[in-house]
């Protein structure tokens, strides 16, 4: 078989053959997340100092921060702008309220005590002694401090019907009264009936139309007005006679008196009485009647009387 000496061999041919042309294609990069589509605001970058990432701030939260508060004119406190009523003044309202309830709630209790115990320490103004808490009393009235002997001496060696307090500091004299309740709890049974049975007598005494129960021992007294003429005692349940000053049960003002007639001449006590009644014709506080004779008087008020008996009308005058 013939070979051409002129055409090339595979190797050769395989050797001598020009490199196809390489073709390349741009891809893009890969992507890690998925890219937000353009918006129409702008977005405002979140700032990284220092790897710390700082929070937004709305533009106008900001700008609203910026605004200056109102200051205060009574304490400077600086408020809100958009605030009605300063901070520091609900602050001290509610403060007040509260202590007033608190103060409120400290005078009721008081009130359930017979007296009021001293809650600081002081110096007795009749003793001079320094007096330790709750040792002494403060009076209810005008909130005087003394201690306890001494107030309870005060109100026992007393003359008056009611008792003063005893403050006097040589400036001021103190007007008030002490009350029976704070008495009742300083003094004992006995030592409070002895004040009372006093400030009574010292009472009546001072009375223009008082009259005195006539049972011996009676502690019973009344202030008669001009239109009575008995007394019922409370004490003894005995009827007193206003006109006759004195005790007739069963017998009207008349026979009274003519009984007392009788026994004037024997009896020490009915010649007493008799006595004591021409004294009052004699010195204008007493008349007969001019119907029945018997003895009446004028306590207060109109020159008309009416006689008790025979309830004939007289005039005092004449």
């Amino acid at each position: 078989m013939m070979r051409d000496l002129y055409a090339p061999s595979k190797k050769m041919a395989a050797t001598d053959a020009k490199p196809a042309p390489t073709t390349f294609r741009e891809e893009a990069p890969p992507t890690t997340r998925q890219e937000a589509p353009p918006s129409s605001k702008q977005e405002v970058s979140r700032p990284v100092i220092y790897g710390v990432d700082v929070p937004l701030v709305n533009p106008k939260e900001a700008e609203r921060r910026e605004e200056p508060g109102w200051e205060c004119p009574a304490c400077t406190v600086v408020n809100l702008p958009h605030r009605p009523g300063c901070e520091n003044a609900e602050e001290e309202q509610q403060r007040k309220e509260m202590e007033r309830r608190r103060n409120y709630e400290a005078h009721r209790n008081l009130d359930f005590k017979d007296y009021i115990e001293n809650t600081e320490n002081f110096q007795c103004l009749i003793c001079y002694e320094d007096v330790e808490i709750g040792e002494g009393v403060m009076l209810r009235e005008c909130l005087h401090d003394f201690c306890k002997d001494c107030l309870k001496g005060q109100i026992m060696v007393s003359e008056e019907a009611q008792i003063r307090c005893p403050f006097d500091d040589g400036h001021y004299q103190c007007q008030t009264f002490i009350t029976e309740r704070e008495m009742r709890a300083l003094l004992t049974e006995e030592e409070f009936e002895k004040v009372e049975k006093r400030g009574l007598q010292q009472a009546e005494a001072a009375m223009v139309d008082a009259f005195h129960c006539k049972t011996p021992d009676c502690q019973g007294w009344c202030v008669y007005d001009d239109d009575v003429n008995f007394y019922d005692c409370n004490f003894c349940k005995k009827q007193n006679c206003l006109t006759c000053k004195a005790i007739h049960e069963g017998m009207n003002c008349k026979e009274y008196q003519d009984d007392l007639e009788r026994k004037a001449a024997n009896d020490e006590a009915a010649k007493a009485t008799k006595e004591m009644l021409e004294k009052m014709i004699q010195q204008g506080e007493a008349m007969n009647c001019t119907q029945c004779g018997v003895i009446v008087q004028k306590k207060e008020g109109c020159d008309w009387i009416k006689c008790s008996v025979c309830k004939t009308e007289l005039c005092w005058a004449t």
